[in-house]
């Protein structure tokens, strides 16, 4: 087989061409993943190496198909395309920050800092910029007030997500959308689990100071308990409140130019 999917509902929603072949693949890909991570946490090493090997199968197929070889472009090059990849580590570390630098161009040249993705794409989108440090971005798309945007809907008098970015004869009531207010926590309020963390057990805090943010106050009721991040900029001076729950262990990343300014 050629480890490669055409059918699926592709990044749904979205305002550009659905890379369905691509988005298939790609939820095929981390399928298998998590069958592999399964199989190791269960301790079956059989099953564990033979969902690795056919993962890794997926992954060569899907480079091989959609990435334009020598370039950061994947198959037809929207936000959604770049943004699947990315998310999904499916593409070679060499290539990685042309494929950002592709998106970027996308989203800031071509659409003016607007979106075009679906649901999917979205939050996969949200969370790449974050991951890659261009949370800058993320506040740029979070913050127009013009179509296609979350701002949109507000302005067009929206007091909860609508199902598509235009509206129009759709729900005005949907949670499709809804991966932005983990953009929140995630990224202003820079709350978010460690990687193989358990209920939020260790987690980070690491708030972004993008845009014309001058204060941000997030609070998070984990399983553990409440989880804050507070923080203020005054006379160029950034303020930090934190509070830890009881029995976790988090780490905090402060935006400074140097350690000694901390």
């Amino acid at each position: 087989p050629d480890h490669l999917l055409e059918k699926g509902i592709g990044d749904h929603e979205t305002l550009a061409k659905k890379p369905t072949g691509l988005t298939s693949t790609a939820f095929y890909y981390h399928h298998v993943v998590m069958l592999s991570e399964f199989a190791r946490i269960l301790d079956k090493p059989d099953d564990h190496r033979k969902y690795a090997e056919l993962a890794d199968h997926i992954k060569n197929a899907f480079i091989r198909k959609f990435l334009t070889e020598g370039t950061g472009k994947v198959d037809i090059g929207t936000q959604a395309a770049q943004a699947f990849a990315l998310y999904y580590d499916l593409i070679p570390e060499s290539l990685r920050q042309a494929a950002l630098e592709f998106l970027e161009n996308d989203i800031v040249g071509k659409y003016n800092g607007h979106l075009t993705t679906g649901i999917f794409g979205t939050k996969m989108m949200y969370d790449v910029l974050r991951m890659y440090e261009r949370k800058d971005l993320g506040f740029m798309i979070t913050n127009h007030k013009t179509l296609h945007g979350y701002g949109y809907m507000i302005e067009n008098g929206g007091t909860t997500i609508w199902e598509s970015w235009e509206g129009g004869g759709s729900s005005y009531n949907h949670p499709m959308f809804g991966s932005v207010s983990d953009w929140f926590f995630k990224s202003p309020g820079g709350i978010y689990p460690s990687e193989n963390a358990v209920g939020f057990n260790p987690f980070i805090i690491q708030p972004s100071v993008v845009g014309d943010l001058e204060w941000v106050k997030c609070r998070y009721q984990s399983i553990r308990g409440e989880i804050i991040c507070n923080w203020q900029i005054e006379n160029d001076i950034f303020y930090l409140e934190a509070v830890i729950p009881g029995n976790t262990t988090a780490k905090i990343y402060i935006p400074a130019a140097n350690q000694e300014s901390v």
